[in-house]
């Protein structure tokens, strides 16, 4: 959860820049997220990165760059140990028509494509479980207004890819969000088990 709220901080910061769009999207980088690997310290991922720098957190990098074909926030998350654990895209621009969102959502699923292949997951799920829109030309609509959203997935054994199209209140949120196993995955499954071994468990009643 910190670290989506870190994210989220560096989107907020950057915003003033959004629109300015560099070079780079999903499809290029020879390491686990463009040219970095996961584990990379700060310093690494930032020398491996071509782009200019926009913004610095203390958990948190970030650069501008484009998602299917749309201005969007590049961020590097790291861990207290200063290793590199997620990294990921993000677009959300009221100005993006919802319709817009769509097309870009499957552009970047295309060009996610062309390095990960076909998607594990690849699916449209509505909220309230009912497809309560029929006409294709109104999803993106439906989608800003949190109706329904769109999901694509990877894994490998290294990375958990996942493409989403989401949205709350009419505005629309693009992201593709990349998942070290190794650092990242397994630790957070880890700790859940801990914690969840850590509960107590009621005893037996006693009359």
């Amino acid at each position: 959860m910190r670290t989506v709220l870190l994210i989220l901080a560096a989107v907020i910061l950057a915003a003033g820049v959004s629109a300015c769009k560099q070079s780079g999207d999903t499809s290029g980088g020879s390491g686990d997220f463009r040219d970095a690997k996961w584990g990379m310290t700060k310093d690494e991922v930032k020398a491996s990165e071509k782009l200019q720098l926009s913004d610095e957190l203390p958990e948190v990098i970030t650069y501008i760059s484009e998602l299917g074909g749309k201005p969007a926030i590049i961020g590097y998350v790291f861990n207290k140990d200063g290793q590199l654990i997620r990294a990921g895209y993000l677009v959300e621009d009221e100005q993006i028509p919802p319709q817009d969102y769509v097309a870009a959502f499957e552009k970047a699923k295309k060009d996610l494509g062309v390095r990960l292949g076909m998607p594990s997951t690849d699916r449209m799920l509505w909220t309230s479980g009912v497809q309560d829109v029929t006409d294709p030309e109104q999803f993106g609509e439906a989608t800003c207004e949190g109706k329904m959203r769109y999901i694509a997935g990877w894994a490998n054994e290294r990375s958990a890819i996942n493409l989403t199209l989401s949205g709350y209140e009419g505005k629309c949120r693009l992201a593709a969000m990349y998942d070290s196993i190794d650092f990242y995955v397994l630790p957070a499954m880890l700790e859940k088990s801990s914690k969840k071994s850590a509960s107590p468990t009621p005893g037996p009643d006693v009359e």
